[in-house]
């Protein structure tokens, strides 16, 4: 039975091998949050730059390439997602979620050997289908000649012409700089809520209009023209009428 059993927890465990492991790195939002205040790019900005790194399935590419998310999550890039050439399904579904929800993120594609030419073809697909591909990156011992996507940034590096520390930087460069022409989202502040049981709106009224609602300004505000202003704290109403009131 013993030999029986360590049959089947070798064959599991092959399976489980063979299956890759895939990850959006949501350990690296506390790394990247740290560093924040040192980056070049605002975080807002970094934060619309998103990066599928792809490996191949062995194990040595598999662990180089958490390591090398690891790496950009200590140079304030916290959107990486990494995977297997087996999870590019997995990552357009997950690029067209995103391109939903955030309609100004721009995507990075990383392929690390084994990964190269999956990472290639994902990017010529979501491109296809209207998916900003701001650039390519291909770690390759040989550097085989690729063609851009759509005139997307390519940047094609020799693993073993270069040291780890070099490649992590000339990537996190390359980000900064798509970073910083990615546009701040714009911040709309409202008076009104719509949930259940909101309070009334404040009511907008221009000063020396109606001097009923002189108290909603901090100095004294005239009244009419060619009469004396009215102090702010002097003229607000016993009872506050409403919104409805205010508006009439």
């Amino acid at each position: 039975m013993s030999g029986r059993h360590g049959l089947i927890a070798g064959v599991v465990g092959i399976l489980l091998a063979g299956s890759g492991c895939m990850s959006c790195g949501g350990t690296g939002y506390g790394l990247a949050r740290q560093v924040g205040p040192e980056c070049e790019a605002l975080s807002c900005q970094r934060n619309q730059v998103y990066v599928f790194a792809i490996s191949g399935v062995n194990p040595v590419e598999m662990a180089a390439v958490d390591t090398f998310r690891d790496q950009l999550n200590r140079k304030g890039f916290a959107k990486i997602g990494t995977g297997q050439a087996l999870h590019a399904t997995w990552m357009a579904n997950e690029i067209k979620c995103i391109r939903a929800n955030e309609p100004h993120a721009v995507f990075v594609f990383v392929g690390v050997e084994g990964g190269a030419l999956t990472a290639q073809r994902l990017a010529e697909k979501v491109s296809a289908d209207g998916v900003p591909v701001a650039a390519m990156v291909m770690f390759e011992h040989r550097c085989p000649a690729r063609d851009p996507v759509n005139g997307c940034r390519m940047l094609t590096v020799a693993e073993k012409s270069i040291s780890a520390d070099e490649s992590v930087a000339m990537v996190a460069e390359l980000l900064n700089e798509i970073a910083a022409k990615v546009s701040p989202p714009i911040i709309v502040e409202t008076t009104s809520w719509d949930y259940k049981h909101a309070p009334e709106p404040r009511p907008h009224v221009a000063p020396g209009h109606d001097p009923e609602w002189a108290f909603l300004f901090d100095e004294g505000v005239p009244t009419r023209a060619g009469t004396s202003p009215v102090p702010a704290l002097a003229t607000k109403p016993s009872s506050q009428p409403n919104a409805t009131t205010a508006r009439k």
